[in-house]
């Protein structure tokens, strides 16, 4: 799937070794990204860092947030539609984040990540660059609880 924006979960320390999805980031995007998300610039937030896609050429940034709890869902998710607004991103992937090492519940992370699309939406200006939101279930076992969510 090619999008101008990714989103990836990451641990505290925003290691790209550790994870399925920070693993496959790292191999299509390069070592760079490994610099990049530990530069001092990106190391503002404690809960996001932004890179460049590196070395995958439709996407323009990953988003790496680092989730605490399964509540964290919609606020760092609302925090990257609008950052991907900012930046004039059109396209975004969102999977399944927090289901795999951290063991969230998929039914919990499906409402958070809708209600961040809904506050989005309901919030943002018609004009916003933002067009296509993907949602990527890569385990078919979890895809039943994101579809009752409507995503």
């Amino acid at each position: 799937m090619k999008c101008e924006g990714y989103v990836n979960s990451c641990n505290s320390s925003f290691s790209l070794w550790r994870g399925m999805l920070s693993n496959a980031i790292l191999h299509h995007g390069g070592e760079r990204l490994t610099s990049e998300v530990g530069s001092s610039d990106a190391a503002k937030s404690k809960t996001m860092r932004c890179t460049s896609g590196g070395n995958m050429s439709a996407c323009r940034n990953i988003f790496h947030i680092n989730l605490r709890r399964v509540q964290d869902v919609e606020r760092e998710v609302l925090n990257v539609l609008h950052q991907c607004a900012a930046a004039g991103l059109r396209s975004l992937a969102i999977p399944a984040i927090g289901t795999g090492n951290l063991r969230f519940s998929p039914k919990e992370v499906s409402e958070g990540i809708r209600r961040a699309l809904e506050r989005y939406a309901d919030n943002q200006n018609r004009n916003s660059s933002l067009k296509t939101v993907n949602i990527v279930v890569f385990r078919p076992n979890m895809l039943a609880d994101f579809q009752n969510n409507e995503l």
